[in-house]
């Protein structure tokens, strides 16, 4: 599976292709192919070495910006605190000719990576550092900052192209990251689905994250709730309360001032009871589907599941 799919035309020169579609796997694999309206062919091969948990691509710099897993060599170095390599980030710069793709590393980091070698044949020269690896990276349109979801539910901003951090909040942090959807709380037909949610320890985390504008991202939570945050205030663009998806909710790209909403709504359908049953009232572990009528225009236009 992908850790991210990209189109760019960085390294289209032949009229005869479109476009190049980078495709970067979990494993940390790099595939490319020249794309037309009749075809394609591979471009190129390449591997990062270690494991990549999410990937974006900067088409203002032509960056491919990849998130290393729990074997990323540079992860929780203790020699490269306050570099975006410390917490797993690494770009890669695109090239035209072979090996195609430029690791932007510095000397330091260099040496870590060129040290991991024989570092592994002595484990009591170190110990495993506590590792917050990155489950999402979001590009601004401007391409001037990355933000980045990290598994404790921290949201960090980072400058693009020079990957210095410039803010860094934690999930208590967050404005309204614990409030929870009303609809869910309030309906006696659904207690089931309020039980399994409140007994999720990461119902508050973040689970997607895009930009707004270039100064506001979009968050949202495992709970559903939709946040609108300034980067800089950390106020919320959409007022007092969060907006809510059902279910873990899954968000696209923002677009003119707008974005694509996924909902995940479960339904757990009992079985029809018989005439006999019926006097003995409904079963209190069966949850039944409900429809709402509800049709209120909102700031988010869902489409039809």
């Amino acid at each position: 599976s992908y850790a991210g799919v990209f189109f760019t035309e960085a390294r289209v020169r032949d009229k005869l292709w479109v476009s190049e579609l980078l495709l970067v796997d979990f494993s940390g694999q790099i595939n490319s192919f020249y794309v037309s309206l009749t075809g394609y062919q591979e471009m190129s091969r390449y591997s990062l070495g270690w494991s990549v948990t999410a990937a974006t691509f900067c088409s203002c710099h032509s960056l491919l910006l990849t998130a290393g897993g729990p074997d990323h060599p540079l992860t929780g170095k203790s020699r490269l605190v306050g570099r975006a390599s410390h917490a797993g980030i690494v770009a890669l710069r695109l090239l035209n000719d072979s090996p195609h793709y430029v690791e932007l590393l510095d000397a330091e980091e260099q040496s870590v990576l060129t040290s991991r070698a024989w570092l592994p044949a002595l484990p009591f020269l170190s110990s495993t550092p506590i590792q917050d690896f990155i489950t999402k990276l979001s590009i601004s349109s401007c391409g001037s900052r990355l933000a980045v979801l990290h598994q404790s539910g921290t949201l960090s901003v980072w400058l693009i192209p020079s990957l210095v951090l410039e803010s860094s909040t934690r999930l208590e942090e967050q404005p309204l990251h614990d409030e929870c959807n009303p609809q869910l709380l309030q309906a006696p037909e659904r207690r089931r689905a309020k039980g399994e949610f409140l007994s999720n320890p990461l119902k508050y985390h973040p689970v997607g994250v895009a930009w707004w504008n270039s100064e506001s991202v979009v968050l949202a939570r495992i709970s559903g709730a939709l946040t609108v945050l300034g980067v800089q205030d950390l106020t919320n663009m959409l007022g007092d309360s969060p907006e809510f998806l059902e279910g873990v909710p899954r968000i696209s790209q923002c677009f003119q001032k707008g974005f694509f909403g996924l909902e995940c709504d479960s339904v757990v359908r009992g079985r029809r009871p018989s005439c006999r049953e019926e006097s003995a009232g409904e079963d209190p572990d069966v949850e039944l589907e409900v429809e709402s009528d509800d049709d209120d225009d909102n700031w988010l236009s869902l489409g039809k599941r």
